[in-house]
């Protein structure tokens, strides 16, 4: 990958050629355009050109990302992309609480399966916050678990879960540095 930094540039994230990604663009005081570059009204910042080299078959996938999420331009596009990608490397990293969604596909028929993750989430019962269940066919079931605690534990648990015999397709989702109020209060209200 080939990467040129220019602070004196916006990036308008179009390549000669290729098809616009069409969106009306806001006026000027709402985006914070500034005679000396890029800012915003709320931080002020500068944005920063930069020129990436990827092939083709790379552009193409960012175009059609773009086009479904209805981004206006790439570089909104892969400034949310790079904004996910730092997400998760925080998420991955220290032992600070975080919320972890847990999914997994596993055969409900190898042996004493179904028994052995059952004692792995009760082992761990100060993690799990809620937990669903869903039969894919006669011998696939998905398990989804929301889970909430330090970034090790979770993680540890996930691992024990996923290296179970018979579990596929097993993935965590990590929210970094959030947590759930178990115990919360509403006023008083009626309902109609």
């Amino acid at each position: 990958m080939t990467l040129r930094h220019d602070a004196t540039a916006h990036d308008p994230g179009a390549r000669h050629g290729a098809p616009a990604i069409a969106k009306p663009a806001p006026p000027a005081a709402q985006t914070g355009l500034y005679a000396n570059g890029l800012g915003t009204a709320a931080t002020d910042h500068i944005m920063q050109r930069i020129t990436i080299t990827i092939d083709d078959d790379l552009l193409e996938t960012i175009d059609a990302l773009a086009a479904h999420k209805g981004y206006a331009t790439r570089s909104e596009a892969m400034r949310d992309l790079i904004r996910s990608a730092a997400a998760s490397e925080t998420a991955t990293q220290g032992d600070a609480p975080c919320i972890g969604v847990l999914d997994y596909v596993y055969d409900h028929e190898t042996r004493t399966l179904a028994q052995r993750l059952a004692a792995t989430f009760h082992a761990h019962h100060d993690l799990s916050v809620s937990s669903m269940h869903l039969h894919l066919d006669r011998g696939r079931c998905l398990e989804i678990a929301v889970l909430a605690g330090p970034l090790s534990e979770i993680r540890a648990l996930a691992d024990a879960v996923t290296a179970q015999r018979g579990v596929r397709h097993g993935h965590l989702h990590v929210v970094p540095e959030a947590t759930i109020s178990r115990h919360h209060h509403h006023p008083p209200h009626e309902h109609d």
